[in-house]
């Protein structure tokens, strides 16, 4: 079959493990990616676009998460409305199984309001009462879809639509559910969301926010962490200033903090409606949006077919799509971003009493939901739903933005609470609580960006990265030119790579009777090669050690552990005698944990930790002679000099020599990510965030941690690299 015409913007190419088919649909690229699995752009026989979603293959081998696609699958076929994104057609019996929906062209309300504002009042009310008849519909269904928020509106051709039921669950259903946090994303969770109480009038809470924001521009509960938002949405008012009078009534109802009192989204599907429009053909809530749509969206004219997006013959899906309401070759109308005049902010206490639209039962208080240590525990889950939105404006062959000389990283940071997105990583073990440290600080910037990084090790990062399957990896050592052309390769475009954080390898002991030991990296070869085998034999010209007549007890990671990777090729620098393979002259011990245990029942032991977990531990350290002969031990003194002697080539950072007072055995971390293939925001998000990651303020967090920032002047060397992600 030959290419279908007018590729949608943004396409990437699939990876080696996407298929090529998936009956009756030929698959062209990719549209998204996220942590369960992948969003691909299709034509049904037909010649017209859909999104699949498709589950990855290692979580379609786990009975409990088909169970729960085929259970969220079931759910999105009992909702009928004109507002909602159509299941078209799917199999969640392959082997990986998949659901495909209408393609549509067209900003999501967030990327609207980012980038114009505000929408004119009449906009405005056609956006609340699609969401509000769409959340009628799935309400109808017995459904919660727990997860309404501006990235899972897109605005379409012919009407706002609302996506991504990959987290809603049927009311009464629990036995899938995730436990140990909320799922959700913090500024458009509702107070009893908070306290572990899930119902439908959660998702009214929600609507009445995210119609603020869309009437005023502005998040009615302000940006910041999750605990921050926590505080503002159970203790404050919204913020509902420049709210225009026509919509005041039914949102500040639907932001009451008791659900109890809230209204139902029918009761508030016809506040916003008012008269109807087409009183002719009924009242009924599909009738009342489509006449909304008509009179007052941009360039609608047209009801979709049918007049109920994405039926079947009987109700029943069939096993082709239906021709969806919305193609590629619709033309896209132009939103316009001049707002209206503000009108008087309306008083307190001028919401109607929802008596007969009001929920009837009574909800009671329940504690705050936090984590195990006390924090806010909240699940944010992106899923995939929000990938498979394409901006019409957004064009493929748009040119990649030249790389700057240097870029100053606070002013390059995008504005506080203006993206979000799920983004995947994974890698160096090594890297973990440097991550869990930015993210907890970036989410105070960008509280709708959600992190999740596995720390799978730096050969399972590299690995999942050139095979397309995460957004960035890490590794303790760079790409080399191979691995960077089958990057390049797989996503067809080129990878970029960059060292992000630095920290040292402290040689270790745990007997006062060795305080005085100094050790050459040439000694420390022989010792681990077991051609040193007393302390009493250890030679050290020009030093006055007094070393006991004591054997000597090698202490080493596991071969394939980053930080006897880190140490043996510090050893193989300095002794033309090591190789890369480790002699059976070492004790083995697993993780930093393992050699400390090793080292206090052998008044011998010799071994190597991380740094930072040396000094948590207040163990012994050796001092080791660096390429001046200056015997140095690692601390934060010694350990930045050492980052200020790096040395970056393409992103590819190394310490060819430490002199003076730099401490020599270091670990650079390197974190690599694609310069194409996100879905629209996704790689802005990332960007943004290794730029955070890069500032002063994220480098002293990191400090205080245990690790040691990359100097400025790499700093300086890096950001302009960083800007390339995501940018062709």
């Amino acid at each position: 079959m030959a290419p279908p015409p007018r590729v949608p913007p943004g396409l990437s190419p699939l990876q080696p493990t996407d298929p090529r088919e998936l009956p009756p649909f030929t698959v062209h690229g990719r549209l998204g990616a996220g942590g369960m699995g992948v969003v691909l752009a299709a034509t049904d026989p037909a010649g017209e676009w859909v999104a699949i979603k498709v589950v990855r293959a290692e979580y379609a081998h786990d009975p409990e998460f088909r169970a729960r696609f085929a259970s969220e699958i079931a759910l999105m076929h009992r909702v009928r409305a004109r507002c909602i994104a159509p299941v078209l057609a799917y199999d969640t019996g392959a082997g990986q199984p998949w659901y495909a929906t209408a393609y549509l062209p067209g900003p999501t309300l967030r990327l609207r309001v980012r980038d114009g504002g505000r929408l004119p009042l009449e906009q405005a009310r056609v956006v609340a009462a699609g969401m509000a008849e769409a959340v009628a519909a799935i309400h109808a269904a017995g459904i919660v879809h727990r997860d309404l928020k501006p990235d899972n509106v897109i605005l379409a051709p012919d009407g706002p639509k609302v996506l991504d039921f990959g987290i809603a669950r049927a009311a009464d259903e629990t036995g899938l559910t995730r436990t140990g946090g909320l799922v959700g994303s913090p500024a458009w969770l509702s107070p009893e969301r908070y306290r572990g109480v899930s119902g439908p009038e959660a998702d009214v809470f929600a609507w009445g926010a995210m119609v603020a924001y869309t009437a005023t521009g502005r998040i009615p509960f302000g940006s910041g962490g999750a605990e921050t938002l926590m505080y503002r949405i159970l203790n404050e008012e919204p913020d509902l200033e420049g709210l225009p009078e026509e919509l005041s009534a039914p949102v500040t109802a639907a932001l009451d903090k008791d659900p109890a009192r809230r209204p139902s989204a029918t009761w508030l599907l016809h506040q916003i409606a008012g008269p109807d429009p087409a009183d002719e053909h009924g009242t009924d809530d599909t009738t009342l949006v489509d006449g909304l749509i008509r009179a007052h969206w941009p360039g609608s004219q047209a009801a979709p077919p049918n007049g109920n997006p994405g039926a079947a013959p009987n109700g029943r899906p069939g096993p082709a799509p239906n021709r969806h309401p919305v193609t590629e070759h619709s033309p896209t109308p132009a939103l316009t971003s001049r707002p209206p005049t503000p009108p008087v902010p309306p008083g307190p206490g001028t919401g109607p009493t929802p008596a007969s639209g009001a929920p009837g039962r009574a909800l009671r208080r329940a504690p705050i939901v936090v984590g195990a240590a006390g924090a806010l525990s909240v699940v944010l889950l992106g899923g995939l739903g929000a990938a498979y939105f394409l901006r019409e404006n957004a064009r493929a062959e748009d040119p990649v933005t030249p790389e700057p000389d240097t870029v100053e990283v606070s002013s390059a940071l995008a504005e506080e609470g203006t993206l979000s997105g799920t983004l995947t990583g994974a890698g160096s073990t090594f890297l973990d609580d440097a991550m869990a440290t930015w993210h907890q600080s970036y989410a105070e910037r960008q509280p709708e960006v959600s992190i999740s990084y596995q720390p799978a090790g730096s050969g399972a990062g590299v690995e999942q990265f050139l095979n397309g399957e995460i957004d960035f990896g890490s590794s303790e050592r760079p790409l080399d030119a191979d691995e960077l052309a089958r990057a390049e390769e797989a996503r067809g475009c080129s990878a970029v790579q960059f060292p992000v954080v630095a920290g040292a390898v402290a040689v270790v002991h745990a007997n006062e009777d060795l305080e005085e030991l100094e050790l050459s990296g040439a000694e420390l070869a022989r010792i681990y090669l077991g051609r040193t085998t007393d302390f009493s034999d250890i030679a050290s010209a020009g030093s006055n050690m007094e070393l006991p007549e004591l054997e000597i007890v090698p202490v080493r990671h596991d071969d394939t552990a980053s930080t006897a990777q880190v140490f043996s090729r510090f050893l193989a620098e300095q002794s033309s005698e090591w190789t890369a393979e480790w002699e059976d002259t070492a004790t083995v011990a697993t993780g930093d944990e393992g050699v400390h245990q090793v080292l206090t029942e052998e008044p011998g032991g010799l071994g190597f930790v991380n740094a930072a977990y040396a000094e948590a531990h207040d163990l012994d350290l050796v001092a080791v002679a660096n390429d001046d002969g200056n015997a140095v031990e690692p601390d934060s003194d010694s350990t930045r000099a050492a980052t200020e002697q790096l040395r970056s080539e393409d992103g590819a950072a190394s310490l060819p020599r430490a002199g003076g007072d730099a401490y020599p055995i270091m670990r650079v971390n390197h974190v690599f990510a694609f310069e194409c293939g996100y879905d629209y925001g996704t790689g802005e998000a990332l960007r943004d965030f290794w730029l955070h990651a890069l500032g002063e303020d994220a480098a002293e967090e990191i400090e205080d941690a245990g690790y040691t920032p990359l100097a400025p002047s790499i700093n300086e060397e890096v950001s302009p690299i960083v800007t390339r992600i995501g940018a062709a």
